[in-house]
């Protein structure tokens, strides 16, 4: 697990560099940068997921998810998507070795995307 901070928005830009994050919220976040370079040189196999904006606390699931590697500070994910997107990472013996964000499908995409295919 990681956190949506470290995800770099549009501009490549993470959220936690730029002027405007919490100071309260920065030591944390710096935490979680610091375990992502250890196990990022150590030669394991990992992948670091976190949902690309948050939580959405009274979000139903839409039965599926995108990855991304942007963060998007105004999605919310539904927990039973995002761990949905947590197993099927797990079970890949391939990981990614990077932080990817977990966006929900949009109605769109529902229709022709199944869990965990596609890359936004």
């Amino acid at each position: 697990m990681s956190i949506a901070s470290l995800l770099p928005d549009a501009s490549g830009v993470p959220a936690v560099d730029t002027d405007g994050f919490p100071a309260e919220y920065r030591p944390f976040s710096l935490g979680h940068r610091l375990a992502l370079d250890v196990i990022g040189v150590s030669g394991l196999r990992w992948a670091a997921a976190s949902p690309a904006g948050d939580f959405g606390p009274d979000t139903s699931s839409v039965g599926g998810y995108a990855l991304t590697e942007v963060g998007d500070p105004a999605s919310r994910i539904s927990r039973a998507d995002h761990a949905r997107a947590l197993v099927d990472l797990a079970e890949q013996s391939d990981l990614p070795r990077e932080h990817v964000g977990m966006l929900p499908l949009t109605p769109d995409e529902k229709a022709s995307m199944v869990s965990g295919e596609g890359h936004r």
